[in-house]
């Protein structure tokens, strides 16, 4: 993937996380982590520096960088259309693995390009399934509010 102009090579240019960010970070790791103990067994994020801060606030892991992340301010058109294939082979080979996978991008334009229309905030979280037709559906949306809401009662994970 090469960048536009205007962005810096090593991702690093740009906004860190806003205090209300890590604030939102942390409510994720208490509930996700900690208390359901929803076992994550891989981390992949966008090389995006906010993103990165994320996973690494959420799950305490470095995560994998992957640039088939990024969004699409930061792509070339060309380039928008050539890593769309690579996007959905990302998301499905998640799928094989025998651990649940996290992986923390800038949602919405990436969920477009592999077939899901939701216009996701920030802190919502999507749990996806993968359909026999090889398809990804989502299976639950979850806001900040959920996981706020999460904290005080007890859930039974199955």
């Amino acid at each position: 993937v090469t960048l536009n102009d205007y962005s810096h090579p090593s991702y690093d240019k740009g906004h860190a996380l806003s205090e209300f960010g890590e604030t939102q970070s942390w409510i994720l790791n208490k509930v996700l982590i900690e208390e359901l103990k929803i076992p994550i067994g891989k981390v992949i994020s966008s090389p995006i520096k906010r993103c990165r801060q994320t996973a690494d606030i959420i799950f305490k892991v470095k995560p994998e960088i992957s640039d088939l992340l990024l969004y699409d301010a930061i792509l070339k058109p060309k380039e928008i259309q050539d890593i769309k294939t690579k996007q959905l082979k990302l998301f499905q080979n998640s799928f094989l693995e025998k651990e649940n996978t996290a992986i923390v991008a800038h949602g919405f334009p990436v969920l477009e390009r592999i077939g899901i229309k939701a216009k996701i905030g920030q802190s919502d979280t999507l749990i996806l399934r993968r359909k026999p037709d090889g398809s990804i559906e989502v299976l639950e949306w979850l806001t900040i509010t959920d996981w706020i809401n999460l904290i005080d009662r007890e859930v039974k994970i199955n």
